[in-house]
């Protein structure tokens, strides 16, 4: 007992003296720098998740080890170094509160941001959503040793298509084989094998025959928390991995990692990896999909601090919401209170500026308004606002109507509500599928001015009226909100006429009957007189 009383009055001795204490921090810290740096030249991915949460958070990281350090000297040499631990910690605190924050605000800094006066008119659609893309791939495979991946949406000029990695589905093929190609789904769900073998690949195990692993052995530093996918540059098909990187910046009052879109690796079937940056991508291979849809996504977030963290906490001054598609579903009698809506904004759609990450957004709170959409250019991350100049229907408001406008359909979900705009008007076309089926039963626009629903039999007239043709003379106008009735666009004209005149039946009707009470209140004014003479 002795010897561990003398032991620990030693130790106790030398935690009070500050220079063995400072030297003691600083060797442990040295030897676990030590020891990470072997670690990453022998197994760098093993590494490379700690490394990145390290150069993320570096900034707290040292405050909190400051404030450690303060108050441990604070017990070996008395109250002089409690207000620094204080302070010490009071900013790791406030990091942790105003942080991210702070990066949405510096991130917003550093983005080119173009406000536009005029949406851009629709020159491309995205016909087949994703939902249906996804059991188009799991319903069209007959061979048992493969399985269908994520699907990804591939624009091919002015429709967006979509690509689905195929995955080995038994052993041999899984540890020793390649992954074995992708299916191509065009606009009609139909579809097409591409047999091209990839090794790293989709599936496959273990180790340096991930893509993971490849890419970390590829590019150390770099965030690849951006998820990657298959698409075709040049007519090859090709494996997608963007990256992030990070920047130092005090937009707050203590330094910051911001993260940025740092890049991509393109992974090809003869096992060369590219590594190129945002520029060098976009040089090479005009009109691809690199832009990351997460920082599409987290633009959309950062958004709401344009006018400062006070007005996005509390006062909400012109802010913009994230809307959560299919949150009415309750409300509707053809969704299934369980079902969730699997794709959210934003949506990959073709434009003549190439594929765009496209997020259309509400006004903060209850509202279902449109109140800006965002376009994003998926290659080189252009970034474009549009704020609307009237309260419209928004896109999670219109899958209420066209729920509404087809009550009778049992079975039958509403996905997607993209944007169509023809001549300055605003449509959200919504994909009508009956749940399970690989294919779209038709197509309903709703417009959000006037909040009409129009029912678009097939492709082809979706791609009249994106080609600028008026919908309620493609389609058939299934509501209305002037008359609330049915009607067809072969019928259109006459049922025009028929509700002019209705129209003027109902006021002929309101009139007769504001006479008819003019004259009852004259005839008992003088009764009233008679009787009080």
């Amino acid at each position: 007992m002795s010897y561990f009383r003398t032991m620990y009055s030693g130790l106790s001795g030398r935690l009070k003296d500050p220079k063995l204490v400072g030297l003691g921090c600083f060797g442990l810290l040295v030897a676990a720098a030590v020891l990470l740096l072997i670690a990453g030249l022998l197994l760098p991915q093993i590494v490379h998740p700690f490394a990145m949460a390290l150069w993320e958070h570096w900034p707290g990281l040292i405050l909190l080890g400051l404030a450690l350090a303060s108050g441990v000297m604070a017990v070996g040499r008395g109250v002089i170094f409690v207000p620094l631990a204080i302070f010490f910690f009071i900013l790791w605190i406030a990091s942790g509160i105003f942080g991210e924050a702070w990066r949405y605000e510096a991130y917003l800094d550093e983005t080119n941001i173009q406000n536009i006066q005029t949406e851009p008119e629709t020159t491309g659609f995205r016909f087949l959503p994703l939902e249906v893309a996804q059991t188009t791939a799991s319903n069209k495979i007959s061979d048992p040793t493969v399985t269908p991946g994520d699907a990804d949406p591939l624009i091919d000029g002015s429709q967006a298509k979509w690509i689905v990695p195929l995955e080995p589905n038994n052993f041999s093929t899984k540890y020793t084989g390649k992954q074995p190609g992708a299916l191509l789904i065009n606009t009609t769900a139909d579809v097409t094998q591409d047999n091209t073998e990839f090794d790293p690949g989709y599936g496959l195990c273990c180790f340096n025959r991930g893509i993971d692993w490849n890419a970390v052995g590829k590019k150390f530093w770099a965030d690849y928390n951006p998820r990657n996918y298959m698409t075709v540059l040049d007519g090859e098909t090709v494996i997608i991995q963007p990256y992030l990187s990070y920047h130092l910046s005090w937009r707050g009052i203590i330094p910051l990692e911001v993260p940025q879109y740092g890049g991509v690796l393109v992974f090809h079937s003869d096992e060369s990896i590219e590594d190129l940056s945002p520029s060098e991508a976009a040089s090479k291979y005009p009109g691809g999909r690199f832009f990351p849809e997460e920082m599409a996504e987290y633009f959309s977030h950062a958004y709401q601090y344009k006018d400062g963290i006070w007005n996005a906490w509390f006062t909400h001054q012109n802010m913009p919401d994230v809307p959560h598609l299919g949150s009415d579903s309750n409300n509707n009698a053809n969704s299934d209170s369980s079902k969730t809506k699997p794709n959210q904004f934003p949506f990959l759609i073709p434009t003549d500026s190439g594929p765009e990450w496209y997020s259309a957004v509400e006004p903060f709170g209850t509202s279902k308004s449109a109140y800006m959409a965002y376009y994003i250019n998926a290659t080189d991350g252009t970034v474009q606002t549009y704020k609307f100049e009237q309260p419209l229907v928004g896109p999670d408001r219109a899958e209420s109507f066209v729920n509404n406008a087809f009550n009778q359909l049992k079975g039958t979900y509403f996905y997607e509500p993209r944007p169509v705009v023809k001549g300055g008007n605003l449509y959200w076309m919504l994909s009508a599928s009956a749940s399970g089926t690989p294919d779209v039963q038709f197509t309903a626009l709703v417009d959000a001015y006037s909040e009409d629903v129009i029912k678009l039999k097939n492709q082809s007239e979706v791609e009249r009226v994106v080609n600028g043709e008026d919908p309620r003379k493609v389609g058939e106008v299934v509501s209305s909100s002037s008359s609330g009735s049915e009607q067809s666009s072969s019928s259109s004209r006459a049922d025009s006429s028929s509700g002019s005149s209705s129209s003027a039946s109902s006021g002929e009707s309101t009139i007769s009957n504001a006479e008819l009470a003019k004259e009852l209140r004259e005839a008992a004014d003088r009764l009233e007189k008679e009787g009080g003479g």
